[in-house]
């Protein structure tokens, strides 16, 4: 659970400071005249308290969000953010625009407004492409030889690899290293995807080239290199994986961003390796694809 956290940290630190920011607006400009003098409390300290009852009101928010309703955690910052939005309406605009009806109406279309934005597919009718990388290291109690099938796609060892998802993988007719890869993301949905080796000295390291399409509402996932360095270390293995993803839609980047998408990976690898309970969301939507397979 933890590690779910601190993958988590950036949205939980988004809706901390959001809704942190929306009370300090609030108070600031609502605080009635000569009330820090009638009870003896300085402004400043009047602020400051807002800002952190804002703070832990906003990351305990988060928290929840993302504990009970994982599924639902874009909701932490997607909240956070209207909050704010709307603190600075209320304060700064003329009282008149939000009396009544209207004054929800407005509230609701600038919430849609944020979330097409954000999430939605405003943006994608622009050529605004992201990209985004990283790397990560961990110690898996697999020797190298084991690490290897487990990490590296390869059609001989299919039902050892770490992701269910990937249901078939055969060698490219015309390329012997390049690989047809499926992945099937449960209703129907499957993302074809070609594997192209640039390295691959088993059981040390490997890398490749992928690119691809996915049916369905999954738009390309989509263009990347993806890379593994295995190391012995003692009865085990020390594990270096780097991915970097070209051309992302920005509202996939964000949601990538936010999930910290390659260190929840390694921490469902690690899960699997160790045989204990996983947290992450990368579990949890394999968990869910292959209930609807």
């Amino acid at each position: 659970m933890l590690h779910l956290l601190y993958r988590q940290r950036r949205r939980i630190l988004t809706c901390a400071l959001t809704a942190a920011a929306g009370i300090f607006v609030l108070v600031a400009n609502t605080l009635p005249v000569g009330f820090a003098a009638a009870v003896g409390v300085p402004i400043w300290a009047i602020l400051i308290a807002g800002l952190a009852v804002g703070a832990l009101g906003g990351a305990l928010f988060a928290v929840l969000i993302v504990l009970v309703f994982p599924s639902q955690r874009v909701v932490a910052e997607f909240s956070g953010i209207v909050f704010f939005l709307a603190a600075l309406a209320i304060t700064q605009l003329p009282p008149d625009l939000l009396d009544g009806i209207y004054g929800g109406f407005a509230i609701i279309f600038v919430a849609l407004a944020i979330n097409g934005v954000i999430y939605g597919t405003w943006l994608d009718r622009f050529r605004l492409k992201l990209d985004i990388g990283g790397i990560r290291r961990f110690r898996t109690p697999l020797p190298p030889e084991d690490a290897w099938a487990s990490l590296v796609p390869d059609p001989d060892h299919l039902d050892d690899h770490w992701d269910p998802l990937l249901s078939k993988l055969e060698r490219h007719p015309e390329d012997d290293a390049s690989f047809d890869a499926r992945y099937h993301h449960g209703q129907s949905i499957y993302q074809h995807q070609t594997m192209t080796f640039l390295e691959r000295e088993a059981p040390r390291r490997a890398r490749y080239h992928h690119t691809g399409e996915v049916s369905g509402p999954n738009q390309p996932l989509a263009e990347g290199v993806y890379g593994v360095e295995i190391e012995p270390d003692g009865n085990g293995s020390l594990v270096t994986i780097t991915s970097h993803h070209a051309a992302l839609l920005p509202r996939v980047a964000l949601l990538m961003w936010f999930d910290d998408a390659l260190g929840d990976q390694t921490d469902y690898i690690r899960a699997r390796h160790e045989g204990r309970r996983d947290w992450s969301v990368t579990g949890r939507y394999r968990r869910e694809a292959a209930a609807l397979s």
